[in-house]
């Protein structure tokens, strides 16, 4: 049950951040472009901080998983790079973020800065957003393709409990 859980942590919170980098940068990296750079600033303005929650919010989930079954995981070659991989997109994306975004987040929020600055500042967003969201997207991937992994790699719980009646059922006929 435990590592369902987590499974499930890793695999929907690497999706859920996976999508949220989507719809940053296709549904609203389109509308910024189509705004003036000062409309563009005023609104960043206003709801930048909502941003931040979402990107928190899925990505915990994910290293918690992730952590948790790498940990698990680690004698078992394939899904340790499977976790690893996992690991690896979501923390790319998040270096990203740490790196570059946020920083010019905090510029962008500050409204002290010339339509040419705004202009550049952005381009340079939406272009660095795009190995964000490759980078989420192989987190996402390759935590479904580990997670389905596992369930061929490990025996189920029921085959263990059936493997343990089966043997403590042969060690109590041999003492006989």
């Amino acid at each position: 049950m435990k590592r369902f859980v987590y499974q499930n942590l890793a695999v929907v919170g690497s999706a859920m951040f996976a999508g949220v980098m989507l719809t940053i940068g296709l549904a609203l990296g389109r509308y910024w472009l189509d705004l003036e750079p000062q409309e563009f600033a005023v609104w960043f303005e206003a709801n930048f901080l909502l941003l931040l929650p979402c990107v928190a919010i899925t990505l915990m989930p994910a290293f918690i998983g992730v952590g948790w079954l790498l940990k698990a995981d680690w004698h078992l070659p394939r899904l340790r790079r499977g976790w690893l991989i996992t690991l690896a997109g979501i923390g790319l994306a998040s270096l990203i973020t740490a790196v570059y975004h946020l920083p010019a987040n905090f510029r962008l929020w500050g409204l002290d800065q010339s339509d040419a600055e705004v202009t550049s500042e952005l381009r340079w967003w939406l272009i660095l957003h795009v190995p964000r969201v490759v980078a989420g997207l192989v987190g996402a991937v390759a935590a479904l393709w580990t997670a389905l992994e596992s369930a061929r790699a490990l025996p189920s719980s029921s085959a263990r409990a059936e493997k343990s009646t089966a043997t403590s059922g042969a060690n109590t006929a041999a003492s006989k």
